[in-house]
């Protein structure tokens, strides 16, 4: 079923691009099941491109304890995306 569903999502789109995002709470599979995408389910079938948001978090030692307020720090500074 998850295959029908990701060939049904790609086939959707005529310029060739589709973005797919997996949310859930940390240990819920979303690693597992973005692999089994990235490495199974579309292979052969297009270019896939496998992006983790945990590696874009700034480590806690730099991002807390700064002198600016906490909203600033869990905001503003919790990212490096290189903008």
């Amino acid at each position: 079923m998850l295959y029908e569903m990701i060939q049904s999502l790609v086939k959707r789109h005529s310029h060739g691009r589709t973005m797919i995002g997996i949310d859930k709470l940390g240990g819920s599979g979303k690693t597992s099941l973005a692999q089994r995408i990235h490495g199974n389910l579309l292979t052969g079938a297009r270019q896939t491109v496998l992006i983790h948001l945990d590696d874009h978090i700034v480590p806690s030692c730099y991002r807390y304890d700064t002198g600016r307020p906490q909203w600033q720090e869990y905001y503003k500074l919790q990212w490096d995306v290189g903008a």
